[in-house]
């Protein structure tokens, strides 16, 4: 389980991905070349999420970079649905265009710094072939900022699942592998690859290359059946959670490269990407 941490390299401002792991095998791939967002892989949304309009005017890919923006309009304004919000961000996802069940997803990130409270950038993964909580969630990295004490900025790792055909938090089970309370304290203003091995009987977290936790309860496990889209965004809380006068807006969040893989074993059942993935004849 643990046999992934060798292929870590050091974390610098400019990276490629590391080696996979000996059998895995690379199913998708975006380093965010170009100038737009790879519409094969992702949709940016469109949609009112807590307190923010997501718009792909968020959005921005230069430089190899994937960049999510929150701001602030400065009075309510009328999302795409409709709603009305304070605040600006936006949201990728891989909805219809890539899901798979096991393996390897991780990213390289640059997220929040302990004074961007209201702000919360998730990396994270659902089933989209059934509702929540049945489908099951996988949240490699959760950040929460918070100017308001005594609550405290965190990251954090978990797991969501529910019996099937439920779709409310009445049948919910999950389980934090990961809270780590005023950021661990590790700079998450700084990059950092995130990432979560799943095999039918775990789920192990780890960020550059150091386990932090795992799930491995049978019970919550049978549950995780569904192949998982992937997300990357970033929501702006509302409430008594929302951003303060202390909260520096705009603030962006990085994706540097967002990398999934299969254990070769699995190639060919489990991927679902427009066509299975075949193991390399050598």
């Amino acid at each position: 389980m643990l046999r992934f941490l060798a292929s870590f390299v050091a974390v610098t401002i400019a990276s490629s991905p590391p080696p996979l792991p000996d059998n895995y095998v690379q199913t998708m791939l975006d380093e965010f070349n170009g100038t737009t967002l790879n519409a094969t892989l992702w949709t940016a949304a469109r949609t009112t999420h807590l307190n923010a309009c997501y718009t792909p005017e968020a959005i921005e890919v230069s430089n190899g970079v994937l960049s999510i923006t929150a701001s602030d309009y400065g009075h309510n304004h009328s999302c795409a649905d409709g709603n009305l919000r304070r605040y600006r961000s936006g949201l990728v996802n891989s909805t219809n265009k890539f899901a798979q069940r096991y393996g390897l997803f991780q990213a390289r990130l640059h997220l929040l710094n302990n004074s961007a409270g209201g702000l919360h950038p998730t990396f994270w993964t659902i089933g989209q072939n059934s509702c929540w909580p049945s489908c099951g969630e996988i949240d490699i990295m959760e950040v929460e900022g918070s100017n308001y004490p005594p609550k405290h900025s965190y990251y954090t790792s978990s797991l969501h699942v529910g019996a099937p055909g439920c779709c409310n938090h009445t049948c919910e089970l999950s389980d934090k592998a990961v809270v780590k309370a005023n950021y661990g304290p590790v700079d998450l203003g700084d990059w950092h690859i995130w990432q979560v091995e799943w095999t039918p009987d775990a789920l192990v977290f780890a960020m550059d290359g150091t386990v932090t936790g795992q799930v491995n309860t049978t019970d919550h496990m049978k549950l995780l059946t569904e192949p998982q889209l992937v997300i990357f965004g970033l929501a702006v809380m509302a409430g008594d959670q929302s951003p303060s006068s202390n909260t520096s807006l705009p603030y962006t969040v990085k994706a540097d490269w967002i990398r999934i893989a299969q254990h070769r074993s699995r190639l060919g059942h489990s991927v679902e990407s427009g066509k299975e993935i075949e193991p390399p004849s050598s």
